[in-house]
């Protein structure tokens, strides 16, 4: 009986959470989707730090909201179900003390069968070797950026103005017009 009160109870204050935090991390996202969000003054948009951050936010609040929380229910359902169908097998002086026994090896015999049958044993050799190709990757991606990234001009820092034919040619870097040498 104190299983089942402390299992109804604190499932039920587990689904509301999971279903109400999945919401709200489902509506964040749409709020910053949707253009409303403002921080420090400036508009956060779609693409950007707060937008990338509520997006895995709503990652986990997907499955919170529409798969966790409801299925909490049914759990209690079931167990509040199970207990009334066994509960005459379980009689106070204990006669029976057998039958949960055979239950709980049942069960798990049961659990032991399923995953060894169809959950598949992951090699660790295939796993490091994924392991590092995806690190490779990773490195050869992290290269190319650091090379594109040092030919591409710095347009924040420096613009220049040219001048007609004769005239000299200025460059403006970090607000101060500097007179440009040409070779």
């Amino acid at each position: 009986a104190g299983l089942l009160m402390g299992a109804t109870s604190s499932g039920y204050l587990l689904g509301v959470e999971m279903s109400n935090s999945g919401g709200a991390w489902d509506n964040a996202k749409k709020w910053v989707e949707a253009g409303e969000l403002v921080v420090d003054g400036e508009l956060a948009e779609k693409g950007g730090d707060c937008h990338k951050a509520a997006v895995c936010g709503d990652t986990v609040g997907d499955p919170f909201k529409d798969t966790s929380g409801p299925a909490l229910n049914i759990l209690i359902k079931l167990m509040t179900r199970f207990s009334f169908v066994l509960a005459p097998l379980f009689e106070p002086d204990w006669t029976l003390w057998y039958i949960g026994v055979f239950l709980l090896v049942g069960a798990s015999v049961l659990i032991a069968v399923i995953y060894m049958v169809f959950l598949k044993e992951v090699d660790e050799d295939e796993w490091e070797e994924e392991w590092a190709e995806k690190e490779n990757q990773a490195l050869v991606e992290q290269e190319q950026r650091s090379v594109e990234e040092s030919n591409a001009p710095d347009l924040e820092s420096t613009h220049q103005v040219e001048g007609a034919v004769g005239e000299p040619k200025f460059s403006m870097t970090d607000g101060n017009m500097v007179p440009m040498i040409s070779p």
